[in-house]
């Protein structure tokens, strides 16, 4: 079995936050629900309600606040939007010494920071529905083309 690592001793704290995330991805038995992405340079999660109910210990309806809380620990989303991949320059596979550079949140979510993530998520929206419309215009295209090269009729 796999020792769970505690942040650097520097940092004078133990952030649980950061402790039980990085041991929930980092330890191979918990892969089903969080694991390093190949380059382990992000992490995936798999499973949102398991990672909320293990690192946060909330229920179900408080899933909502996974973005917010990684994000103000300096976690951004990447890859695609199916996905619940995150990267900070300070959580890396194999680094766990890294974590102490990771500011702590303010406990407080402020009203900017509020507007700020819904001004964020407002530009995913319209990106992804921006991405929609291309692609349906793209399956307009091929169902033309195909009626008209008389493949099939549509």
């Amino acid at each position: 079995m796999q020792r769970i690592r505690r942040l650097d001793d520097d940092r004078n704290i133990d952030d649980y936050f950061l402790t039980r995330a990085y041991n929930m991805v980092d330890i191979p038995m918990f892969d089903s629900i969080a694991s390093w992405s190949q380059n382990g340079k992000s992490f995936i999660i798999w499973k949102l309600f398991e990672f909320n109910r293990h690192v946060l210990y909330t229920a179900e309806q408080y899933i909502a606040l996974l973005p917010f809380v990684l994000s103000g620990y300096g976690f951004e989303r990447v890859g695609s939007a199916e996905m619940y991949e995150y990267a900070n320059d300070n959580f890396l596979r194999g680094q766990p010494q890294l974590m102490k550079n990771i500011p702590r949140p303010d406990l407080f979510i402020t009203r900017a920071s509020m507007i700020n993530q819904i001004g964020r998520l407002a530009k995913e929206k319209d990106e992804l529905l921006i991405e929609l419309r291309k692609q349906e215009l793209q399956v307009k295209e091929l169902k033309y083309h195909l009626q008209h090269i008389g493949i099939c009729k549509l």
